[in-house]
């Protein structure tokens, strides 16, 4: 497989969803930087990124799998720092 693998994907989709969610809730933020034809251009990435990720879940199961087993297999060490840095 060419490209980046699908668990990459996965965050990419997230960030630029994110990008609309953050301007979504935070109306009053300022806006160093403005992303052009907003939110057209996140939304033209969003949507083939999320049908690569869905595709590759279905051809190649057990590349996504692993992928996800992955990203899945890192909440446990995010939890551990989330709660350490709550606790300063």
């Amino acid at each position: 497989m060419s490209g980046a693998p699908p668990a990459d994907w996965i965050f990419f989709t997230a960030a630029a969803a994110a990008v609309i969610l953050f301007r979504v809730r935070r109306r009053d933020a300022e806006r160093p930087y403005r992303v052009p034809a907003y939110p057209w251009t996140p939304l033209l990435f969003i949507l083939p990124s999320a049908a690569f990720v869905v595709n590759t879940l279905v051809e190649r199961p057990e590349q996504a799998g692993a992928g996800l087993a992955l990203l899945v297999a890192g909440v446990p060490v995010y939890a551990v720092f989330a709660r350490r840095r709550r606790r300063r």
